[in-house]
């Protein structure tokens, strides 16, 4: 699963071309600046064998969990 500086990372089913998903995540946008959107890259991705999930770590200091 490639992670990228633009704060999103990809995921790619190997058997199948057409299943291609793309997750935002590790962004904000500050209170009262509505245009403005601060990005942070992905810095960490972790699988869980069991459930098929997955969390990012970026350089905000946050985790997510899908």
């Amino acid at each position: 699963m490639p992670a990228s500086l633009d704060g999103s990372e990809q995921a790619r089913i190997l058997t199948s071309l057409s299943l291609n998903f793309s997750f935002k995540c590790h962004r904000e946008n500050p209170p009262n600046q509505r245009d403005v959107t601060n990005v942070y890259s992905v810095n960490a991705i972790s699988f869980h064998p069991t459930y098929g999930t997955f969390s990012t770590a970026g350089s905000d200091g946050t985790f997510h969990f899908w």
